[in-house]
């Protein structure tokens, strides 16, 4: 890909993020190499202001969105020399005429003449503004001596929300964007935390209440037909003991001879029927 090319598609890009946005704009530039002015050891400042601006305008008006927020460079072994070098630990940022915070984004655990702490020292001091290893997940570039250099040199209160933070208050020429304080997140966290807990609790609350009265106290009551046989047992036991009628219960359906209507021996009669009230 020729380098205008890629200039341009880079300026156009982020131009884009910024008209979108508030959020800094960067691309890993490889190398002080060509991230470097005229006065230094570098072959030129390919992702300047100037040269993005110029690349993304395409003969027009170039676009003023069209730059980085700060400038990404890698350090490996081949870029280590004492004359030439394109090195962090060679000159300080200001020898390579940097117009934004560079960040060494990119570097092994170790280099030939210089340790984990070496690198991490040059990448904090001297003008720069941070360093990473790599990489977590390569196991060609094992991070061997890089956790106990980062424990030793970044302070307590750095985080990854302190990056961001970090990130935000660089220059981009448009809104301040609104931000929580670096440890809001981590507070908003335990809060959400401890309301789970919260529910958490009171579920098994309302579960051990519900085991307990379906065990004790919320037991129901028997079915109705088993209460009116419970019922009428104990109604006719009542009867057997008194030995006498509950109620009398005239049948009406069966005809009541009077006076004038004898019956088979000639004499008038009335027809009752004994018996309980459900029978």
């Amino acid at each position: 890909i020729p380098l205008a090319a890629m200039q341009r598609f880079v300026g156009l890009l982020a131009a884009g993020v910024h008209a979108a946005s508030p959020l800094p704009v960067t691309v890993g530039s490889a190398s002080l190499k060509w991230s470097g002015s005229d006065n230094s050891s570098a072959e030129g400042n390919w992702w300047s202001d100037r040269a993005l601006f110029d690349a993304a305008a395409g003969g027009k008006d170039p676009p003023a969105l069209a730059r980085l927020d700060l400038v990404n460079v890698h350090l490996w072994e081949w870029m280590v020399d004492p004359v030439w070098g394109y090195d962090p630990c060679r000159a300080p940022a200001a020898y390579w005429g940097a117009e934004k915070p560079i960040v060494v984004a990119e570097m092994p655990d170790s280099l030939a003449n210089r340790s984990a702490d070496g690198l991490l020292g040059c990448a904090v001091g001297q003008g720069f503004h941070g360093g990473l290893f790599w990489a977590v997940n390569d196991p060609a570039h094992p991070l061997r001596d890089a956790y106990q250099a980062l424990h030793l040199r970044v302070a307590k209160d750095n985080s990854f929300e302190s990056l961001v933070a970090w990130l935000h208050r660089l220059p981009t020429g448009n809104a301040e964007p609104t931000l929580p304080p670096p440890h809001e997140s981590a507070t908003a966290r335990a809060a959400a935390e401890k309301t789970g807990i919260q529910a958490a609790f009171f579920a098994v609350a309302i579960a051990l209440a519900t085991a307990l009265c379906a065990l004790l106290l919320c037991r129901a009551p028997p079915p109705a037909a088993k209460r009116k046989r419970s019922g009428r047992r104990t109604r006719r036991q009542q009867l057997q003991d008194a030995d006498a009628p509950s109620k009398l219960l005239t049948d009406e359906s069966i005809s009541t001879p009077g006076p004038s209507q004898p019956n088979s021996a000639g004499a008038p009669h009335t027809t009752v029927e004994l018996g309980s009230s459900d029978a």
